[in-house]
């Protein structure tokens, strides 16, 4: 009896040819936007690179001038836990809520080895522009005070003629573990059977509800600034696509 011995060769090496999983790329992308309305739709608070206005729950109009959130650090984790990091697009990524909400920004990818991922970790710290100068951002920060905040909102707040004017931050480092154990139609994340072998993450930020609950007319601003990364890790959840 001949026995024939098949040889794989190539990055992948036999995954996929007697069913193993093949490796693959990803791409993550970030974006924003506020709390969906009872009827499904997303607000439309501003316009492109223009302020952005909503009321809170306890009936403030919120203009926010500034908004941001600044990554650091992207990694992924298997379902055996080993972190692999995403190398970042644009180096040190100070996401702007000022930005079209609902729009994508594809700030860190990597090819990955086939198999089952069930975490992604963002890591959140402050702005370094230093580090950041060597490459091309989408949006500029140069008029604006952002270095050394991790996450920042300046604005003011309305309710009647009262007026409130407010600027708060974090310089504090933070970690967003978000859960992608079944984002594939209850299974991990992983290889699908994607022509370009392609797979995308996007992970949004409700910033509205960062002023959830909050009466300026008695603004702890110590309390906001210390809940900052907190309410971060809260209000982010994590899609597959980019479709929102």
């Amino acid at each position: 009896m001949t026995l024939g011995l098949g040889v794989c060769l190539g990055a992948s090496g036999c995954d996929g040819v007697f069913g193993g999983p093949s490796d693959f790329n990803v791409e993550v992308f970030a974006s924003h936007h506020g709390v969906k309305l009872e009827d499904g739709t997303y607000p439309n608070y501003g316009e492109p690179d223009s302020p952005r206005s909503f009321v809170n729950d306890l009936g403030w109009e919120v203009f926010l001038d500034e908004g941001w959130f600044v990554v650091t650090q992207v990694f992924i984790r298997s379902c055996a836990g080993d972190n692999i990091e995403l190398p970042l697009s644009f180096g040190p990524f100070p996401e702007n809520v000022r930005s079209l909400d609902l729009d994508v920004v594809n700030i860190a990818g990597a090819e990955l080895e086939g198999g089952e991922y069930c975490t992604l970790l963002i890591q959140y710290g402050p702005y370094d522009p230093q580090s950041a100068a060597q490459f091309s951002m989408p949006h500029s920060t140069e008029t604006f005070d952002v270095a050394g905040a991790t996450v920042k909102f300046r604005g003011s707040a309305r309710m009647g003629d009262v007026l409130i004017p407010f600027e708060v931050r974090s310089n504090a480092n933070g970690s967003v573990n978000l859960d992608i154990s079944k984002v594939d139609e209850g299974a991990p994340f992983g290889t699908r059977d994607e022509p370009s072998g392609l797979r995308k993450l996007t992970f949004v930020k409700t910033y509205d509800r960062f002023f959830a609950g909050i009466d300026f007319n008695n603004f702890d601003q110590a309390t906001f600034e210390a809940n900052l990364i907190t309410v971060l890790a809260d209000q982010t959840y994590v899609i597959t696509g980019t479709s929102l």
